[in-house]
């Protein structure tokens, strides 16, 4: 699979991690052992990217819809040790770019995203009596994305691998029905990244090493627990990439900024 642009992804995503708790703090599989749970989640939502070429200064704006799949593995122990291993795939329909020089529209073209990004991070974390859990992990990433655009009937395909370093805080807060047994948690996940060298390969000036870059995003959502080794998780998120990219002689890589929001719906079983 060819790789693809800074452009939008996170679809990150990163990126992007996943607000999904393993497990909510007093649900099945508790505190007090470990838990092994396999998570598979899809994100549907609308990317908003911008592009700026510092040798042209022309800018172009993009949007499209898009799916992500997920697949991670997730482990926590009772000593506090926490553990994720993702793998997320993305792709968007074609959608129209337009470039523009002082405001004014200087072309259009198709524009079309794919690719994928794997995830590991772990950490620590710490259940609060009556309160919930909160934890910190570490880790990384690698995104790969490749970007199809379409110019006058002629197709450039463009390749882009973003190794990103994580940082992710989580907080699952427990709830539950004085009327039911049924039981679930509020979960809140926030994610920094730093963009670690770059690289894309462009039609006609092949690699270009880009200067650097940051991710945010954000998630928060619902995890309900209707049997002991099922979930399902309900949410929203939200995403930003800010690129620096590169010059090589003529051939450029231009800055970007990509926003992603939608929602994330999906279910956790437990081992």
């Amino acid at each position: 699979m060819k790789k693809l642009l800074p452009l939008l992804f996170v679809l990150a995503a990163v990126g992007c991690g996943s607000g999904a708790a393993v497990s909510a703090p007093g649900a099945p599989g508790g505190e007090d052992t470990p838990v092994l749970a396999l998570r598979v989640t899809t994100d549907v939502g609308e990317a908003r990217h911008k592009e700026e070429s510092l040798l042209t200064d022309v800018e172009s704006e993009w949007s499209a819809t898009f799916v992500r799949p997920r697949v991670a593995i997730d482990y926590r122990r009772p000593d506090g040790l926490e553990v994720t291993a993702e793998l997320l795939a993305f792709m968007t329909p074609k959608n129209e770019e337009t470039w523009k020089d002082g405001g004014v529209v200087v072309g259009e073209n198709d524009l079309q995203l794919e690719g994928y990004e794997g995830r590991a991070l772990a950490g620590w974390g710490v259940w609060i009596e009556e309160v919930g859990r909160f934890s910190i992990l570490l880790g990384g990433s690698m995104r790969s994305v490749e970007l199809e655009r379409e110019v006058g009937g002629a197709v450039a395909d463009s390749e882009f691998d973003l190794p990103i370093a994580e940082v992710e805080a989580r907080v699952s807060l427990p709830i539950r029905s004085a009327e039911s047994e049924l039981t679930g948690s509020f979960d809140l996940s926030i994610v920094g990244g730093w963009v670690v060298e770059p690289e894309a390969e462009v039609p006609g000036a092949g690699d270009i090493e880009g200067d650097d870059g940051y991710l945010f995003r954000t998630r928060v959502g619902f995890t309900i627990n209707p049997h002991p080794q099922l979930s399902f998780f309900l949410g929203g998120f939200y995403e930003r990439l800010e690129l620096e990219g590169g010059v090589e002689g003529a051939a450029e890589w231009p800055d970007s900024t990509t926003n992603v929001a939608g929602a994330e719906v999906g279910a956790i079983w437990r081992y």
